[in-house]
Protein backbone atom coordinates (compact mmCIF):
# COMPACT_ATOMS: atom_id res chain seq x y z
CA UNK A 1 0.00 0.00 0.00
CA UNK A 2 1.38 3.05 -0.90
CA UNK A 3 2.10 6.45 1.43
CA UNK A 4 -1.11 8.73 2.13
CA UNK A 5 -1.65 11.64 3.83
CA UNK A 6 -4.12 14.89 4.36
CA UNK A 7 -3.23 18.26 5.45
CA UNK A 8 -6.84 19.77 7.17
CA UNK A 9 -7.74 22.83 8.82
CA UNK A 10 -10.58 22.98 11.78
CA UNK A 11 -12.73 24.96 13.93
CA UNK A 12 -14.51 23.22 16.86
CA UNK A 13 -16.15 24.69 19.66
CA UNK A 14 -19.42 24.21 21.65
CA UNK A 15 -23.11 25.39 20.85
CA UNK A 16 -21.95 26.25 17.30
CA UNK A 17 -23.87 26.04 14.20
CA UNK A 18 -21.98 25.01 10.95
CA UNK A 19 -24.04 27.02 8.54
CA UNK A 20 -23.57 29.54 10.63
CA UNK A 21 -19.69 29.37 10.32
CA UNK A 22 -19.82 28.12 7.00
CA UNK A 23 -22.42 31.62 5.64
CA UNK A 24 -19.82 33.73 7.75
CA UNK A 25 -16.84 32.37 6.78
CA UNK A 26 -18.00 32.41 2.85
CA UNK A 27 -16.05 28.84 2.47
CA UNK A 28 -17.78 25.65 2.17
CA UNK A 29 -16.29 22.83 4.47
CA UNK A 30 -15.22 19.55 3.77
CA UNK A 31 -16.77 17.62 6.43
CA UNK A 32 -18.39 18.78 9.76
CA UNK A 33 -18.46 16.69 12.53
CA UNK A 34 -20.41 16.61 16.28
CA UNK A 35 -18.05 15.12 18.91
CA UNK A 36 -19.63 14.00 22.28
CA UNK A 37 -17.68 14.47 25.43
CA UNK A 38 -18.53 14.22 29.10
CA UNK A 39 -19.26 17.21 29.55
CA UNK A 40 -20.26 18.83 26.07
CA UNK A 41 -21.08 18.67 22.75
CA UNK A 42 -19.07 19.87 20.28
CA UNK A 43 -19.15 21.45 16.53
CA UNK A 44 -16.10 20.44 14.28
CA UNK A 45 -15.75 22.59 10.89
CA UNK A 46 -13.45 21.25 8.42
CA UNK A 47 -11.74 22.12 5.14
CA UNK A 48 -9.22 20.38 3.47
CA UNK A 49 -7.97 19.89 -0.15
CA UNK A 50 -8.33 16.40 -0.20
CA UNK A 51 -6.18 13.12 0.24
CA UNK A 52 -2.92 12.84 -1.29
CA UNK A 53 -1.58 9.38 -1.87
CA UNK A 54 2.04 7.40 -3.73
CA UNK A 55 5.21 8.14 -4.04
CA UNK A 56 6.87 10.40 -1.46
CA UNK A 57 4.24 12.84 0.59
CA UNK A 58 5.09 16.32 0.86
CA UNK A 59 3.63 17.91 3.78
CA UNK A 60 5.71 21.05 3.26
CA UNK A 61 3.37 21.81 0.01
CA UNK A 62 0.31 20.24 1.23
CA UNK A 63 0.02 22.38 4.25
CA UNK A 64 1.11 25.51 1.58
CA UNK A 65 -1.57 24.79 -0.87
CA UNK A 66 -4.38 25.07 2.14
CA UNK A 67 -3.00 27.68 3.48
CA UNK A 68 -3.31 29.46 0.51
CA UNK A 69 -6.86 28.55 -0.20
CA UNK A 70 -7.62 30.03 3.47
CA UNK A 71 -5.86 32.83 3.22
CA UNK A 72 -8.62 35.10 1.40
CA UNK A 73 -11.04 34.23 4.29
CA UNK A 74 -8.50 34.97 7.12
CA UNK A 75 -10.55 37.31 8.67
CA UNK A 76 -13.52 36.27 8.19
CA UNK A 77 -11.62 33.09 10.39
CA UNK A 78 -10.34 35.55 12.98
CA UNK A 79 -13.63 36.85 13.89
CA UNK A 80 -15.57 33.62 13.59
CA UNK A 81 -13.52 32.27 16.45
CA UNK A 82 -13.19 35.14 18.54
CA UNK A 83 -17.04 35.55 18.31
CA UNK A 84 -17.91 32.04 19.24
CA UNK A 85 -15.28 30.86 21.10
CA UNK A 86 -13.64 28.40 19.30
CA UNK A 87 -9.84 26.60 18.72
CA UNK A 88 -8.73 26.22 15.59
CA UNK A 89 -6.27 23.13 14.42
CA UNK A 90 -4.52 22.54 11.56
CA UNK A 91 -4.22 18.35 11.49
CA UNK A 92 -1.86 16.40 9.28
CA UNK A 93 -2.63 12.72 9.09
CA UNK A 94 -0.17 10.13 7.27
CA UNK A 95 -0.70 6.82 6.84
CA UNK A 96 3.03 5.65 5.70
CA UNK A 97 3.96 2.09 4.13
CA UNK A 98 7.37 0.46 5.94
CA UNK A 99 9.61 -2.28 4.24
CA UNK A 100 10.55 -2.12 0.67
CA UNK A 101 7.07 0.20 -0.35
CA UNK A 102 8.28 2.87 1.83
CA UNK A 103 8.59 6.08 0.41
CA UNK A 104 9.97 9.48 1.85
CA UNK A 105 7.83 11.80 3.69
CA UNK A 106 8.94 15.61 4.11
CA UNK A 107 7.04 16.98 6.98
CA UNK A 108 7.62 20.46 8.07
CA UNK A 109 5.92 23.92 7.41
CA UNK A 110 7.21 26.50 5.65
CA UNK A 111 7.50 30.07 7.24
CA UNK A 112 4.19 31.55 5.47
CA UNK A 113 1.83 28.21 6.71
CA UNK A 114 3.69 29.37 10.40
CA UNK A 115 2.86 32.71 10.26
CA UNK A 116 -0.73 31.56 9.12
CA UNK A 117 -1.15 29.24 11.81
CA UNK A 118 0.31 32.16 14.74
CA UNK A 119 -2.22 34.73 13.03
CA UNK A 120 -5.33 32.50 13.21
CA UNK A 121 -4.11 30.70 16.84
CA UNK A 122 -4.47 27.42 15.34
CA UNK A 123 -2.55 24.61 16.91
CA UNK A 124 -1.02 21.50 15.17
CA UNK A 125 -1.87 18.05 15.72
CA UNK A 126 0.98 15.03 13.77
CA UNK A 127 -1.15 11.32 13.34
CA UNK A 128 1.11 8.95 12.07
CA UNK A 129 0.01 5.38 10.83
CA UNK A 130 2.83 3.33 10.19
CA UNK A 131 1.32 0.16 8.13
CA UNK A 132 2.71 -3.10 8.62
CA UNK A 133 5.34 -5.00 5.82
CA UNK A 134 3.51 -7.97 4.73
CA UNK A 135 5.80 -8.45 1.86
Amino acid sequence: MPNEGEVSFSLFGEGVDAAVLTREIGLTPTSIGTEHTRRATQTRWTFSLGRCDGGVLDVYEMASSLVIALAPHEERLLRVKAASGLEALLQVVLRLASGEAAAPVALGFDPDVVAFLGRVGAGVDVELDILPDFG
